[in-house]
């Protein structure tokens, strides 16, 4: 699964994310909600399974998400 700061990938469309994270999702018997932080050229700038659940649903911490997006902006 990737994970962490990654170089050089554009995530342009829903398609390009959807390949990105298809391998990482394609056989889980639960959910995950991942984040793809984009840089203003649509380039991946971080990737990371916030949150796993169930195979019902999954709880997002809203705070962290948040507060981990504005930390990436200001690096």
């Amino acid at each position: 699964m990737l994970l962490g700061v990654i170089g050089g990938l554009d995530v342009a469309d829903t398609g390009a994310a959807a390949a990105l994270l298809e391998p990482a999702l394609l056989n889980l018997d639960h959910e995950q909600f991942h984040v793809l932080h984009l840089g203003t050229r649509l380039r991946l700038i971080w990737h990371e399974a916030y949150a796993s659940g169930s195979e019902g649903g999954v709880d997002v911490p809203l705070r962290r998400l948040f507060s981990d997006a504005l930390e990436h902006v200001s690096t």
